[in-house]
């Protein structure tokens, strides 16, 4: 979302100022966002919901599709998977939302990237503010390779493909993306590889070379394959309690050292018993 400021205003104070008829965004969930790096002034990370903003600043938030209030969420040694004075990786556990992750930690971490509330896996945080943004522009810039494990209803066929879907945030329903041809709707592009099959499934990977919004689930779903047990863009199931969806693994290029690293995660219980099931 993109605001034109059209006078001097606290950063924080800027929904009370500029859509006082119809907020957004109330103060303290507009607070969170600004912590965890999630707007930028001018082109530019800001972290201070103190900064002062001048007419004809523009500001660019990046607004989660059902933010709410968080408590914090501690993570035990055996979720983190990389720690060092730069960045932690941890291994998201479902049904949390990143927001609490970083939310009241000492020191203060930033996220480099989301995952949604129940979709587990790597989770990138830095705990330096000016590595964030070089953290940051990997993502933009398609430089880190992505892969996620999946399981969608029906058999997928062929066994890899690309599935290249503009996506655009539901008139109808906010919470909700679709596939769109609009003028707005911004590309998007997931490649895949079948692992293997089931009676009535399909286990793959699935390579996201954009980051849009629930992309995986709306691309799967548009092409008559739901990811398993999503309840948005599918339907629920007894299998699983959340959809089957695991950030697997991470290639990216450390933001300080410059060194190549490839990290990846253990299946959650809860997925893999779905396959041991299906076996």
């Amino acid at each position: 979302m993109k605001v034109i400021v059209s006078h001097t205003t606290r950063l924080d104070c800027m929904f009370s100022s500029e859509n006082s008829k119809d907020p957004i965004l109330s103060r303290s969930a507009f607070q969170k966002l600004i912590v965890v790096g999630s707007v930028k002034v001018n082109g530019k990370v800001a972290l201070k919901p103190n900064f002062t903003l001048r007419k004809g600043d523009e500001v660019l938030i990046d607004v989660p599709v059902d933010e709410v209030a968080v408590e914090a969420v501690p993570f035990s040694e055996d979720e983190v998977v990389y720690d060092d004075e730069y960045i932690l990786v941890v291994d998201k556990k479902p049904g949390v939302r990143v927001e609490s992750l970083v939310k009241d930690q000492s020191p203060p971490l930033f996220l480099a990237h989301r995952l949604d509330k129940d979709t587990s896996g790597l989770l990138v945080m830095v705990k330096k503010a000016p590595v964030l943004e070089k953290l940051q522009q990997q993502w933009k810039q398609r430089k880190v390779k992505k892969t996620y494990r999946v399981l969608v209803e029906g058999r997928l066929e062929p066994k890899t493909g690309r599935i290249e879907a503009p996506i655009f945030r539901s008139i109808k329903d906010r919470k909700r993306m679709a596939v769109s041809g609009g003028k707005k709707a911004r590309d998007a592009v997931t490649e895949y590889k079948v692992l293997s099959y089931y009676d009535g499934y399909t286990y793959l990977e699935a390579y996201p070379l954009t980051g849009r919004t629930h992309q995986i689930r709306v691309h799967f779903s548009s092409i008559g394959h739901p990811v398993l047990g999503d309840a948005t863009y599918g339907k629920k199931t007894d299998l699983v309690s959340r959809q089957f969806l695991h950030a697997y693994k991470l290639v990216l290029t450390h933001p300080v050292t410059g060194k190549r690293m490839a990290l990846t995660s253990k299946m959650p219980q809860d997925l893999q018993l779905v396959l041991d099931n299906l076996s």
